[in-house]
């Protein structure tokens, strides 16, 4: 490797894990030194890779070009290479390598170093790399130190924490458009997240708010998310914001944009960036955002930068190689599930480390991981799972592509924390079904869902209740128990699907808080009713599982279909009231039925011949611990 054109070195005092997130967030970099959003087009070759062709004015110059797949390894160093065909450079590689302390005094300390390799085409682009030195590496070095400053003292908040950029200054007439509209949004929903959200949309930087994600937006501000999530789906209903669906590509967990209205999302997403089709997943592949109305507030929707590692944070390691190259790596993993991928290879490798010695058993290619893990490209990677335990210390890799074509290798971790709203969660909420009733699947389109909680209720005795009370009364009491209901499941992230006579079918995202609503259901249906004049006892059944299903728009709804939908009524069936009947899958996902435990109910196991499926199915039956059977 040859000696760099330009190179300096800042020393922080933080470690290579904390300051990872911040220097290789080029986007944010790039806007602080002054550089332009930049206009990229991708395309797809036959060989599997994506080429990325990338355009931008900047200092009165036209820069065209090439850019190469960045080179990167978590918390080590990261690599950018970019060929140009026209402007003051020929060819640009920027090198950022993060170098622990080994200093006692300063244990924390990490040497940040930058190195440039510069081709300039002619005297335009000889001055400019004199000039470097002097005008954007100072700023770098200053932004860096200034952040490091200010970054939270717990190492688990840093990664969260961003180089501020210069925000916006709003006219006159965008805030009098925006104090318009809140105070329409404060009819619809009163929360106090709404004035930071309207400080945040007039004054925050366009690169913050070109996609708002209500739990990044949350984390970030300190704020609750679900009051979050409320607040932009009340001010999406005014114009205060717009929201939209956008595309997840599995790969690399960006994508395309998709659409402003469910109606037009389709079963196929496609990514350009990965030249990847995938099937579009509720649970995985759709997200929902926000972006200001353009009556408050303009946001040109441009990257700065694509290169950077920050924008795909799941990647633990890329590297190009071309035929004939082969990588080396140290890898320091946590417990956890990882995943080998690539661009112009198929197939993938699954990566287990564990936090214990394993036994020979579970080494089923241990000859091939006494001296590190060896993956050979030729004939892709074979779908093989490794496990490697944690207890050895760094994983040695080494990748060799002794394939005929450049491959550009990935390692990811499957278990990285996201930050998208996923479509599935969305739509299981009350507010958002009562907000936005005109946000359905277009008619024939069905989208899976990974799994969703499927809660079914009904009224014990409510013939009997008719004949005693008559219609007028008995539906009243039917009516207000609807609405009851429905309070409780907005209360508990839940929606009320649809109701089918007495009976309820509601939908949760998360399987514990289905178990909740059931106990505040039980606890408070007869009380309830009484307190709005309803003389008559009200008792009800339940049944809860958990599963996969499919989404459709029926009736005018978001509605379910699938087996699960089916073994929760017939769950619900076995009820005979006052409990709470729920399917093993749904026990296994809330740590064995915990809130009810939690809440003093007694289980019992129960088998039963359900309508339309093979065989006695295993139920759990709850109750409360003082009642008497």
């Amino acid at each position: 490797m040859s000696e760099p054109d330009q190179a300096f070195e800042i020393f922080l005092e933080a470690t290579p894990q904390q300051l990872w997130p911040l220097i290789t967030n080029t986007e944010r970099l790039n806007v602080v030194t002054g550089l332009p959003q930049v206009n990229y087009r991708e395309e797809s070759q036959e060989t599997g890779l994506t080429r990325r062709f990338f355009s931008f004015q900047h200092m009165g110059l036209d820069f065209v070009g090439e850019e190469l797949p960045s080179s990167w390894q978590q918390d080590r160093f990261f690599e950018i290479n970019r060929i140009y065909d026209s402007g003051p450079f020929e060819a640009l590689r920027m090198r950022v390598e993060l170098s622990p302390s080994t200093v006692e005094e300063h244990p924390s300390q990490t040497t940040c170093t930058f190195k440039y390799w510069i081709k300039p085409r002619g005297e335009v682009g000889r001055q400019f790399v004199d000039g470097m030195g002097d005008g954007m590496l100072v700023t770098i070095q200053k932004v860096l130190v200034d952040a490091v400053a200010e970054m939270p003292d717990r190492v688990e908040d840093s990664t969260w924490h961003n180089i501020p950029v210069p925000g916006n200054v709003p006219n006159e007439d965008e805030l009098a458009a925006a104090a318009r509209l809140t105070a329409d949004t404060r009819k619809i929903y009163d929360s106090p997240v709404l004035d930071d959200l309207v400080g945040h949309l007039m004054y925050g930087a366009d690169l913050d708010l070109r996609r708002i994600r209500p739990l990044e937006f949350a984390r970030s501000a300190g704020l609750d998310a679900d009051d979050c999530l409320s607040t932009l789906l009340a001010a999406s209903q005014t114009g205060l914001v717009n929201m939209s669906w956008k595309l997840v590509c599995p790969h690399c967990r960006s994508g395309p944009p998709g659409a402003t209205d469910l109606s037009e999302v389709v079963s196929e997403g496609y990514c350009p960036s990965c030249d990847l089709d995938f099937e579009v997943n509720l649970s995985s592949s759709l997200e929902l955002v926000f972006q200001p109305h353009p009556q408050v507030r303009e946001v040109i929707d441009a990257p700065y930068c694509k290169g950077g590692p920050a924008s795909t944070p799941h990647l633990i390691l890329q590297q190009r190689l071309l035929p004939g190259e082969s990588l080396r790596a140290q890898l320091q993993l946590e417990k956890g599930t990882y995943r080998f991928r690539g661009e112009g290879i198929q197939g993938e490798q699954v990566l287990e480390i564990t936090s214990r010695a394993a036994s020979l058993a579970e080494f089923p290619a241990l000859d091939d991981l006494q001296e590190g893990l060896t993956l050979h490209l030729r004939e892709g990677l074979l779908g093989r799972r490794v496990h490697w335990p944690a207890t050895l210390g760094k994983l040695p890799l080494t990748v060799i592509n002794d394939s005929e074509a450049p491959v550009v290798l990935h390692l990811e971790d499957s278990d990285w924390p996201s930050v998208s709203l996923l479509a599935a969660d969305v739509i299981s909420l009350q507010t958002f079904r009562e907000l936005h009733t005109g946000q359905l699947l277009a008619p024939g389109i069905s989208l899976g869902v990974g799994s969703v909680t499927i809660l079914f209720t009904d009224l014990v005795g409510s013939t009997a209740m008719y004949e005693r009370l008559g219609d007028t009364d008995a539906f009243s009491l039917v009516w207000d128990h609807f609405d009851l209901l429905k309070g409780i499941l907005a209360k508990h992230r839940g929606a009320l699907v649809k109701t089918i006579g007495d009976a309820v079918m509601a939908s949760f995202s998360r399987p514990l808080d289905a178990q909740r609503a059931a106990l505040d259901m039980q606890q408070q249906i007869d009380s309830a009713m009484k307190t709005a004049g309803h003389s008559h006892p009200v008792r009800l059944k339940m049944g809860i599982h958990t599963g996969p299903a499919i989404t459709i728009t029926a009736n005018g709804r978001l509605d379910y279909f699938g087996s699960t939908i089916n073994l929760a009524a017939r769950t619900e069936s076995k009820s005979s009231g006052d409990d709470i009947v729920i399917s093993k899958p749904h026990a296994a996902a809330t740590n064995d039925a915990q809130p009810l435990i939690d809440a003093g109910w007694q289980g019992e196991e129960m088998s039963a011949a359900l309508k339309g499926f093979d065989g006695d199915v295993k139920l759990l039956r709850f109750t409360p611990g003082d009642r008497e059977d």
